[in-house]
């Protein structure tokens, strides 16, 4: 999962709380407690962590949560469901908040990489800044009382078919009542650029007025936050938009952003920001009270999970596509975790710069190749690393070096497991990890196997009830009777039989994506450049490791040819895992 691989903890958010009049324009399901106090159920999940957080919860830096939210259905009936996915990085200082805002916006992107299909959709970021859309507010004359309807009447705007016009009205009406003088101030705001072009454009409109050196932190900001995501490798575009406005109350006097399918008609896939301010409101009040709290800063993103299932069902209804949920069904079974860790790898570095650059770059790197990984904290020393994660059971520490000469290993390795340190290239860190999961996976599965023999195991039955059905069909042409039920009871028999001759067969465990397990599905060891095709598609550092594989099957292969016993029938099992992924791999074909 997307979020377990930046270094999250899954957490439950609270189901009933307090009604908060956050939502007094929302439709929120409110109940009574048994005390006669008006609760709601959640209407997101992000108004209930930031109450936990600032009434004293636990500190967690990074945590996510998947569940059902609520809206009245007005009509007396059940509330209506849907499911919403959340992901927070939480903090007590200010350091690097943009670098935090930036991985946000890079677990959504890695999540639209997850859907295929969604993969090739046009999808696009807008942020914006809730200083900078106030700063529109003063110049276009919008009162401070105004502001609140407005900026909710705003956050609709070019949001499936509500264009400015339609947008227009709705301000202009008696219940909120902007002069045309400042609607026509604020048409001039309705439009998206890339990061740089629309900081241009915003200057030249404030030019000349008290607005334009408040601009200037904003900006710049904003440009730290762009420029951590290309670190990131985020792919999809990024717009800023100074009207978008989306749940901008929850993320006063921070960055708010947008996840849209960037099509004629705009929908909003996922919606965040900057919350610091909505935690504050939740701290106790008084003096007799602990500032429990203080200091906290947090920045999150709700996910419309509902669009992504329907996004999902769309994508399999098409035919040429069945093929995804029968490979999904047969191959997505998770692999079992016997010692359970956040996060297999912690970078880090003792210069905030590197730390910050090629730290960041080498994060992205490792979970793109399905690694988990996180960005350790500022530490002078590697015992301050250790003190600061100590509870989170990291496997590997990373730590780059600086100042070193081009022929020296620029990496020092920590395994925590072994207690030992490895120097390396950086151009040797995936090979190296890959080697070490292996031998990880290698212990954790004998443990897993000691484990699992000392279980009873029920054995195949005999008895009808647990057998596999059978359809039989009778050739009409056939004038001779058949008895169906010894038909069915040879085929039963006869299906057991082949499935015992498996259990001898030899596994080969790999650490791979997906995508190479369908191309090693197509490949045949009687076809030489099937696998040579296979191999020359994959990047470089990674050709070594499926010929070796290769070679591995053609040994098994030869041991079946010479008759030796316990070798499947002439079949061979390859094991991911990675993703718990297993094929059944013919060596005669």
């Amino acid at each position: 999962m997307v979020f377990r691989s930046h270094g999250a903890v899954e957490v439950h958010r609270q189901l009933l709380l307090p009604w908060s009049d956050h939502y007094a324009d929302n439709n929120v399901v409110k109940l009574f407690d048994p005390s006669g106090t008006l609760v709601q159920l959640p209407f997101d999940f992000t108004l209930p962590h930031a109450r936990s957080i600032g009434r004293g919860a636990p500190f967690m830096e990074k945590t996510f949560t998947i569940g059902q939210v609520y809206r009245d259905t007005y009509s007396g009936g059940a509330p209506m469901s849907s499911g919403e996915a959340d992901f927070d990085i939480l903090s007590y200082d200010t350091l690097d908040l943009a670098l935090k805002e930036a991985q946000v916006l890079k677990v959504v992107d890695e999540i639209i990489d997850e859907f295929p299909s969604l993969r090739s959709t046009q999808m696009c970021f807008h942020i914006n800044h809730s200083n900078l859309l106030d700063i529109v507010m003063d110049f276009c004359r919008i009162s401070v009382p105004q502001r609140s309807a407005v900026k909710a009447v705003l956050s609709k705007l070019n949001i499936g078919k509500n264009n400015w016009q339609t947008i227009r009205n709705d301000l202009r009406s008696p219940a909120i009542g902007i002069s045309s003088t400042s609607l026509d101030d604020l048409a001039r705001f309705d439009w998206r650029d890339t990061p740089e072009k629309a900081f241009s454009k915003l200057r030249r409109i404030f030019e000349g007025t008290k607005y334009h050196d408040r601009t200037h932190a904003i900006f710049g900001h904003l440009t730290s936050v762009v420029s951590y995501m290309k670190l990131w490798n985020v792919k999809r575009k990024v717009y800023l938009s100074a009207l978008s406005s989306f749940n901008e109350k929850f993320y006063s006097g921070g960055i708010l952003f947008q996840c849209l399918f960037d099509t004629k008609q705009r929908l909003v896939l996922a919606a965040g920001g900057r919350y610091d301010k909505l935690i504050e409101e939740y701290r106790p009040k008084g003096p007799g009270y602990n500032r429990t709290g203080a200091g906290y800063h947090a920045v999150g993103v709700n996910i419309g999970w509902d669009r992504l299932v329907s996004s999902m069902t769309r994508y399999l209804k098409k035919p040429e596509k069945s093929a995804f949920l029968k490979k999904h069904v047969e191959e997505d079974t998770p692999a079992v975790s016997w010692m359970p860790r956040r996060c297999d790898c912690l970078v880090a570095s003792f210069d905030p710069q590197v730390l910050r650059s090629a730290g960041v770059k080498m994060v992205s790197e490792l979970i793109a190749h399905g690694y988990t990984a996180e960005l350790s904290v500022d530490a002078h020393n590697i015992e301050d690393v250790l003190r600061h994660y100590r509870d989170d059971r990291h496997s590997w520490v990373i730590i780059i070096k600086h100042g070193v000469a081009p022929d020296k290993p620029d990496l020092k390795v920590k395994s925590i497991s072994k207690k030992e340190d490895t120097d390396l290239r950086s151009a040797d860190l995936l090979n190296y990890l890959r080697n070490e999961i292996r031998n990880r996976e290698t212990r954790e599965g004998s443990a897993a196997q000691r484990l699992t023999k000392a279980a009873p195991v029920a054995g195949p039955s005999n008895t009808p009830s647990t057998r596999a059905n059978v359809d039989v069909l009778i050739a009409h042409h056939r004038s001779k009777k058949s008895n169906k039920w010894s038909i069915v009871e040879a085929a039963q028999s006869r299906s057991h039989a082949l499935l015992d001759s498996f259990h001898d067969a030899p596994i080969a465990a790999i650490e791979t994506k997906d995508e190479v397990m369908n191309s090693i599905r197509e490949t045949r060891l009687s076809d030489p450049d099937s696998w040579r095709h296979a191999i020359q598609k994959l990047p470089v550092v990674e050709r070594k490791y499926l010929q070796e594989l290769h070679d591995l099957l053609l040994g098994y292969r030869a041991a079946w040819r010479e008759g030796e016993e316990g070798r499947g029938e002439g079949k061979a099992f390859v094991y991911n895992f990675r993703t718990g992924g297993c094929l059944l791999y013919d060596l005669d074909g």
